[in-house]
Order: C-alpha cells, then structure tokens, then sequence
C-alpha cells in the first residue's frame, strides 16, 4: 500500500476481510477432517502467538515514527497529472 494512497483504509479492509475469510475456511476445513475440540485448541494456539510478529520487530522498540519528506509547493497544486492549478489573481 503506497502511504500517499486515498484508498489505503479499503486496502487494509480489503486484506483484513481477505484474512478472516481465508482463516474461517480453514478453521471449517480442519473442523471437518478432525474434532471440534482439536480445531479450537489449534485456533487458541494461534491465537496466543499472535503477538508474537509485531513483538519480536523493531516497531516495538521504536520512539519516533519516520518523517515524510517534505512536501514541494508545486506538487501541493497540481491535479496529479503534472498540470499545475491556476494562480489566484489578486486584485
């Protein structure tokens, strides 16, 4: 996802209900080939580790988020096609 993106919160909303559907088919998959009570244990189990990937990075450890870089004052006015907004005339 490009941080610039007007569609970054679709993007998350995208992978996020992308993820539960994916895991919802494999917890019915799992549930099918073996018992229930094993399908919750393994879900329990994921469950509990999850925090794991975000623990073990450097994100946790951080003070300060990382700057934009700045911002040029043409790009700031252009339609985001290269072509500049008209100035406003003073009178």
């Amino acid at each position: 996802m490009h941080p610039n993106s007007p569609w970054r919160i679709a993007d998350f909303r995208f992978l996020l209900t992308g993820a539960l559907a994916t895991g919802s088919a494999v917890a019915g998959l799992i549930g099918e080939l073996v018992t229930v009570h094993t399908t919750l244990w393994v879900g329990g189990a994921f469950l509990a580790v999850a925090f794991l990937p975000v623990f073990l990075s450097p994100v946790r450890t951080r003070l300060e988020l990382p700057q934009r870089p700045p911002v040029v004052n043409d790009v700031d006015a252009s339609h985001g096609d290269g072509r500049t907004a008209p100035k406003a005339s003073r009178r």
